[in-house]
């Protein structure tokens, strides 16, 4: 892989299920409640020093984006989440929130 681009979107696997529901606890916060679905769907990704990814997530009644920072070391942490999101909408690159 190559470092500094956004990857095309493709389906989420198990891996990145593993990176989203290792956030689950910190976007419950963000959004104020719980949740009971947390569904990977898709995901594009981006080489830094660690990996970021910007995943398409269905949730209990929305959409949303997550961005999640992957070290290389294996510390996972959110860096953000966009809601209001639709199925049909890409994934973008947006900053750190």
């Amino acid at each position: 892989m190559m470092a500094g681009g956004l990857h095309n979107a493709q389906p989420a696997d198990q891996e990145v299920q593993n990176v989203v529901d290792a956030v689950k606890g910190e976007v419950e916060s963000k959004l104020n409640k719980k949740l009971n679905k947390f569904q990977a769907i898709s995901y594009r990704s981006q080489v830094v020093a660690g990996m970021n990814y910007f995943v398409k997530v269905e949730i209990d009644d929305d959409i949303v984006h997550l961005r999640i920072y992957n070290h290389f070391s294996g510390k996972t942490e959110l860096h953000g989440v966009q809601q209001g999101k639709t199925r049909d909408e890409p994934i973008e690159f947006f900053q750190q929130q």
